[in-house]
Formats: C-alpha cells, structure tokens, sequence
C-alpha cells in the first residue's frame, strides 16, 4: 500500500479538532511545500509477490465456498 493511501486512512479514521487538525498527529503532509515530486516507490518483486497472494487467497475462497456447499448438501 502506497504512504498516500495509509495517510488518507488515518485521516479519515483519527478524530479532528477544530481547524482540521489531526488528534494527536503532526500537521498533514500537504500542509507542507513538496520540495520535489517523488515518485512512489514500487518493487516489482514485492508486487508480484501481493499478485501470488491475492490469487492464493481467490483460490481459497473457491475451495472454501465448495466446502460449504458439500457441508450443507451432507448435513441437508
């Protein structure tokens, strides 16, 4: 997960005080001058590893979901 996309989770689940800030966090990144655009770092590696896992995890919800159906033919 990129850092924008944690950050804009943790905005939108920490309660604000008045003004918008951040209960308990520092002022939000936007609030500062970007002193070069960066780009988000991605590894190749990593992100093939995240693609194995979601189809492991897409594989396993079908073998769990045919599962549950014999289940329920047995115990019907």
């Amino acid at each position: 997960m990129f850092r924008l996309q944690i950050n804009e989770m943790v905005e939108k689940a920490v309660p604000k005080r008045k003004g918008g800030r951040l209960v308990g966090l520092a002022r939000r990144a936007s609030s500062y001058p970007a002193s070069s655009s960066q780009v988000p770092y991605t590894d190749l590696m990593i992100l093939e590893q995240l693609h194995n896992k979601d189809e492991r995890i897409v594989a396993l919800e079908e073998q769990n979901a045919t599962i549950l159906s014999e289940n329920a033919t047995i115990l019907a």
